[in-house]
């Protein structure tokens, strides 16, 4: 009979890596005021800009990353799967203007967003004996709760940004509808490396399992 525990990860280990990621976001920040000067606005904020990319690549980090501890894991293979498809998806939608470009409106809805909510329920459906387990665990974790934390930015913040109304005050002119876009993006590219640095400890989380124990 095999048994699985698990270990403890050294507490000067887990500090540095929050040290590490909070440095990134400090840096990342600077990054983006000196870019404003040398960029402009409208290059950096606009769709397509330098901000989305960027929002590009952390999804698409995190997707992978959590696709790696699909794979990987001994327990909880179901939850890290559809993150890897909801962090998918949120990577196409960010590049919505080229599949609409090369195909139509909406076209990533379809080409992305149909195959990996198939994907996502077929994941369901086979971890549905244990899913209710496998959430209750992973509520406990670390990067489940920047995950969800990054998921709550995005459902408020970066649409209250992207709201018309939150605006009507303000004189509309140019100046203004570029300020928009950028802290809109900049908002959303917060959201987004919150979600990367979920995907790192989801990935360390999986893990850290110790080598099964004869019994």
């Amino acid at each position: 009979m095999s048994d699985h525990t698990l270990t403890r990860e050294s507490p000067v280990y887990v500090l540095l890596r929050f040290l590490i990621y909070g440095l990134f976001a400090i840096v990342m920040g600077q990054i983006i005021v000196w870019n404003l000067n040398s960029l402009g606005v409208a290059a950096l904020a606009s769709e397509n800009g330098v901000l989305e990319w960027v929002q590009v690549a952390f999804l698409a980090f995190a997707s992978g990353l959590s696709a790696c501890a699909f794979c990987t894991s001994r327990s909880g293979s179901t939850i890290y799967g559809l993150i890897a498809c909801v962090t998918a998806y949120a990577t196409a939608k960010e590049c919505d203007t080229f599949f609409e470009a090369a195909l139509f409106d909406d076209a990533y809805k379809y080409v992305a967003g149909v195959p990996l909510a198939l994907l996502a329920g077929f994941l369901l459906y086979r971890g549905r004996m244990r899913f209710v387990n496998e959430i209750s665990e992973c509520i406990g974790y670390r990067w489940f709760g920047i995950f969800v934390t990054a998921g709550i930015l995005l459902a408020s913040l970066c649409q209250l940004l992207d709201s018309a109304h939150f605006w009507e005050t303000f004189e509309q002119s140019l100046t203004l509808q570029d300020a928009k876009r950028l802290v809109e993006e900049t908002s959303e590219l917060y959201a987004y490396y919150f979600m990367s640095v979920a995907a790192v400890e989801s990935f360390f989380q999986s893990r850290i399992l110790i080598a099964p124990t004869a019994s």
